[in-house]
């Protein structure tokens, strides 16, 4: 039986024309690169011509260039994850978190900082720090979050390294884990690299087990175009652009290209990104597409998008939909999991919704299996055989009869009683449930990294915080 799944959106010949006015803008415009080291580096380059900041790049280079990653990140993640299987990572950075005693939302401190990477780390995922603790001091915040976060989960770090100095000792606490340091050089849309991420890039670039991604966030009718096929051709010209540089930089082993949103829908009565919006949705799938088209590895999608402020009803609706969306549409990693209204809130009961999405989702997208009905009649005969009594399946002694666990899924939040057993029992909310969830397991998370881990995590951080809160 097939899985159901999406159809419709572009047709290859506009992608391609998309492609092809993509690499035009490069050669004709090209992008800005505030950084007189890394001009350096590319000047005298073949297929790069150099105007003061301006980089203009031939066609074939990018295309080149892009060819070349492609096909290395296929090879790195050709032994990937199962097929099928939905999965996500925790979302974050926000500066505001939704207290989890009473709902009310605040700034977040940097013991809900330690929980929430907990309670993500409970559920086995990577991601990003969920929130930015207020209570950190600027000179040393980002190595901070990223040591809270060694130090309480397996696989989640400081999400946005944007201090040069500090990233370089984030470097050096992930190789007391082994652990990769990734981060993104950054296009402000239009076509302008961002200077503090091409530092980074400079200072990291001899570094081992580094990860670079390229990243921008154009927003149709405000830093795009309003014109939905010109304002795609602007993106894709600046990730292009972008990747080029940064791999005449550093090696194309360490680069990290993926598509995901190539247009965020703007608003132009508030001036807001419209997370979870119709627009948005169609956004990501039109994205999605463009990416198969260059036959990149499909990695994660923003299913987890809402303007909802908190775990409220608009958030779990734009949510669930986004998710079953991007899985119809053949996508399983979704990331920004408890994560709401945009990036700006943080709430743990959220957290626990998303991940009951996300396995209402994976059930809906397993189907079902028609199995053997070769026997059907010699069933039914069993059941209307008069001395036995009973006259139904449920009344049947033969386990293979009924078995609700091959068809049915049992949720860990959602209720599925019907009124009166739901008030029998207390009528405990879904929120309520979820609370109560999020907190037995922060309450029960025993996650903790070595004494020599953590001595020399320590030793690297108290040398950082010596020497970067005397420059601050």
């Amino acid at each position: 039986m097939k899985r159901f799944c999406l159809s419709g959106g572009m047709e290859r010949h506009e992608i391609e024309r998309i492609h092809a006015t993509a690499l035009q803008l490069l050669e004709r415009v090209g992008v800005t690169v505030p950084h007189p080291e890394v001009l350096k580096l590319l000047r005298g380059r073949e297929g790069m011509r150099i105007e003061g900041e301006r980089v203009r790049i031939d066609a074939d280079v990018a295309s080149k260039t892009f060819a070349d990653v492609v096909h290395i990140m296929r090879h790195r993640e050709s032994a990937g994850r199962k097929v099928n299987k939905l999965q996500c990572s925790v979302g974050g950075l926000s500066l505001h978190f939704a207290d989890l005693d009473d709902d009310h939302v605040r700034e977040p401190l940097t013991s809900d900082l330690v929980s929430m990477v907990k309670l993500a780390d409970s559920y086995g995922l990577s991601g990003v720090n969920p929130v930015t603790p207020v209570d950190l001091a600027p000179s040393i915040k980002e190595l901070t979050i990223h040591k809270i976060c060694l130090e309480n989960a397996r696989d989640v770090g400081c999400g946005i390294m944007n201090s040069p100095d500090q990233a370089e000792y984030i470097h050096e606490m992930n190789e007391v884990l082994g652990k990769t340091t990734s981060f993104s050089v950054w296009t402000i849309s239009p076509l302008l690299l961002g200077s503090d991420s091409l530092e980074m890039l400079y200072r990291l670039r001899n570094k081992k087990k580094v990860l670079v991604r390229i990243t921008n966030m154009p927003m149709l009718g405000a830093t795009a175009s309003i014109n939905l096929g010109e304002a795609f051709c602007q993106s894709i010209a600046e990730l292009l652009g972008a990747l080029t540089v940064a791999a005449h930089v550093i090696e194309k082993e360490k680069l990290d290209f993926h598509i995901h949103t190539l247009l965020y829908p703007f608003d132009f009565r508030s001036g807001n990104c419209l997370y979870g919006s119709p627009e948005s949705n169609l956004m990501d799938l039109f994205s999605m597409q463009i990416s198969d088209f260059y036959g990149l590895p499909r990695r994660t999608v923003r299913g987890y998008k809402s303007m909802g402020k908190g775990h409220d009803i608009e958030s779990a609706a734009e949510r669930a939909f986004g998710v079953l969306t991007a899985a119809l549409n053949g996508w399983c990693d979704f990331f920004a999991a408890g994560r709401t209204c945009n990036d700006q809130v943080f709430s743990a009961i959220q957290l626990v919704v998303d991940m009951e999405i996300l396995h209402y989702v994976q059930r809906f997208m397993d189907g079902f299996d028609l199995g053997d009905f070769s026997n059907l009649e010699q069933l039914i005969a069993k059941i209307e055989d008069a001395r036995s009594g009973r006259r139904t399946f449920l009344e049947q002694d033969d386990a293979l009869l009924r078995e609700p666990s091959r068809c049915f899924w049992f949720p860990e939040l959602f209720d599925y009683e019907r009124l009166e057993s739901w008030e029998a029992h207390g009528a405990i909310t879904v929120v309520d449930r979820a609370r109560g969830i999020a907190k037995d397991r922060i309450r029960s998370h025993d996650f903790t990294r070595g004494p020599e881990e953590l001595r020399e995590m320590n030793r690297i951080f108290q040398r950082a915080s010596a020497r970067l809160s005397s420059v601050a």
